[in-house]
C-alpha cells in the first residue's frame, strides 16, 4: 500500500464510511490501552499512520495508557488531559495540541516540529511528582 503525503488526502482518508470506521477503531483502542495492531492501519517510517485524524471531545483524558510508535502529524488533539501515560517514539509535526495538560505522563516524540502547544500546561505537579 503506498504512504499517502499530500495532507488533503490525509485528512480525506478519514471522511468515508471505512475511514470514520477505522479512526473510531483507533481511538477506542488507544482509550483502552489497547495495541493498534491488526485494524489495517497503514504504517508510515515504522509507526502507525493516523496522520491529520481529528480526535472528538471523548477524546478529553488519557489516563494510565501506553502510546508507542505512532505518528499523528498533522493531527488535531486539542484539550487533552495526559494523565500518568507514557508517549513513546511518536511524531507530533504540526499537530494541533493546544490547552494539553500533562500530569505525571513521560513524552518522548520523535519529532514536535511545528505543534501547537498554545495554552498549553506542561509541567503540572501530580501526585506528588511532576512530568519525566
Amino acid at each position: 500500500m503506498e504512504i499517502v503525503k499530500d495532507v488533503a488526502a490525509l485528512k480525506k482518508r478519514w471522511t468515508s464510511a471505512a475511514g470514520r470506521d477505522l479512526a473510531r477503531t483507533a481511538q477506542q483502542r488507544i482509550l483502552r490501552n489497547e495495541a493498534l495492531d491488526g485494524i489495517g492501519l497503514q504504517e508510515v517510517d515504522g509507526r502507525a499512520d493516523l496522520r491529520c485524524m481529528t480526535f472528538p471531545a471523548i477524546f478529553r483524558e488519557l489516563s494510565g495508557v501506553r502510546i508507542r510508535r505512532v505518528d499523528l502529524s498533522g493531527a488535531k488533539l486539542a484539550n487533552l488531559r495526559i494523565v500518568d501515560a507514557a508517549i513513546e517514539d511518536c511524531r507530533f509535526e504540526g499537530a494541533g495540541c493546544r490547552y494539553w495538560h500533562l500530569r505525571g505522563s513521560s513524552v518522548d516524540g520523535r519529532s514536535f516540529a511545528r505543534v501547537d502547544l498554545r495554552d498549553s500546561t506542561l509541567e503540572e505537579w501530580f501526585q506528588e511528582r511532576g512530568n519525566y
